[in-house]
Formats: C-alpha cells, sequence, structure tokens
C-alpha cells in the first residue's frame, strides 16, 4: 500500500490542490493494472488490494476535480515484457503462474503509444 497507493496520494493531493487554486484546468495520470483489478490472483493480495485502492483514487478524484476542469485519466496497460516481470515469475506460485502465463504482453515502447493516444482523446 505504501508504493502503489499512500506514494501516489501523498503525490497527487498537493499537485491537484494546486492546480484548483490556479484554475486553469489539467490533467492528472494515474497507471494501474488490469490484471489484477479485473481477476483475482493467488498470492497476490497485497498487491491486488493496492492496486483496488489506486483506481478508486482515480475515479474519486475524476468525480471530485472535473468541476475545475481537470482531467484524470487512468491508464490500464497490459502486462508489459520487462526484465522485472521477467524475474518476477520465477518467485510465483503455481496457480498464479498457470494464469499469467497465456496473457498478452507488450513491450513498454506499445505502452507508452497506447498511454500517448489515450491522451490525445477527448
Amino acid at each position: 500500500m505504501d508504493l502503489n497507493f499512500y506514494a501516489v496520494l501523498n503525490f497527487v493531493h498537493p499537485i491537484a490542490k494546486r492546480m484548483v487554486l490556479r484554475g486553469k484546468g489539467g490533467r492528472i495520470v494515474l497507471i494501474g493494472d488490469p490484471t489484477m483489478t479485473e481477476k483475482t490472483i493467488p498470492g497476490m493480495a497485497a498487491y491486488a488490494c493496492s492496486k483496488g485502492a489506486l483506481e478508486q483514487l482515480a475515479f474519486c478524484l475524476k468525480a471530485e476535480l472535473e468541476t475545475y476542469d481537470i482531467k484524470v485519466h487512468y491508464f490500464l496497460p497490459p502486462l508489459m515484457d520487462t526484465p522485472m516481470l521477467k524475474k518476477q515469475r520465477e518467485f510465483y506460485i503455481l496457480p498464479t503462474k498457470a494464469m499469467l502465463e497465456y496473457r498478452t504482453k507488450i513491450s513498454p515502447e506499445e505502452a507508452s503509444k497506447m498511454f500517448f493516444h489515450g491522451l490525445s482523446m477527448d
């Protein structure tokens, strides 16, 4: 929770406050994990809870800030094929390995393209 939720909350809160006071609108982007918010995955309870809290933060910020013309984007990229993901797979319990083995994975570059395409849409 410290990294995936509280760090984001503590970072975004003062920025959102200044954006409201400035009165010129703007955008805030949060990045979640659809793997955790759409399924229950064995061995990932703490991580899933932190990502669920982040998702609710995004929805609440969107509702609270739209009055001030501040758009909140919540980006849910597919699994990214990174060295960290490959290393992390070594520690998954067997049911988790089986569930995630065939999930679509994309490169960080593909995720970046998706991200900026999403931001360009209003």
